[in-house]
């Protein structure tokens, strides 16, 4: 059981691409498939505090272990081997940098990166928002739908 994941409920989760947290935390587009090979179903007030922190960015243990679907006790166990470079912030927290993080991955999968995946079910569903903010900038509120109205069956059957 992974005990580092938060109790929020799927309307309280954003998802992110990979390269979407890449960008978030502020690391290389090129290492996003260390953290999340697929999208992640990130808290939204983690990914709106991340968004409004100011001046160095780190993580606590608990949001790397939920990142790497690991338990809390494991991210703290390899900042105290040496393996992840942190800064303390108190007598038990600890603050990892995103570059900490990604540098200590690397060490972990031998210098590389895995390839980011994306299913076919998530293209499209990319496709169709990307198609519906497109109609909704053009001032279409909904994409046209491809059957055929009650009306105009009506008018065929008549």
């Amino acid at each position: 059981m992974n005990r580092s994941a938060p109790q929020s409920g799927p309307e309280q989760a954003e998802e992110l691409q990979p390269y979407e947290l890449a960008d978030l935390l502020g690391i290389d587009r090129a290492d996003a498939g260390l953290l999340a090979t697929a999208v992640v179903r990130l808290p939204v007030g983690w990914s709106h505090r991340w968004k409004s922190r100011r001046g160095a960015m780190e993580l606590t243990a608990t949001e790397v272990a939920f990142l790497l679907n690991q338990d809390p006790s494991t991210v703290t166990r390899w900042c105290q081997a040496g393996r992840l470079a942190y800064r303390r912030a108190g007598a038990r927290l600890y603050r990892i940098a995103p570059a900490a993080l990604v540098a200590c991955l690397k060490k972990m999968n031998g210098g590389t990166a895995p390839e980011v995946v994306e299913t076919a079910a998530q293209r499209d569903r990319r496709a169709m928002a990307s198609r519906a903010e497109a109609l909704a900038m053009c001032g279409q509120s909904k994409p046209r739908s491809k059957r055929k109205s009650s009306a105009a069956l009506q008018k065929k059957a008549a």
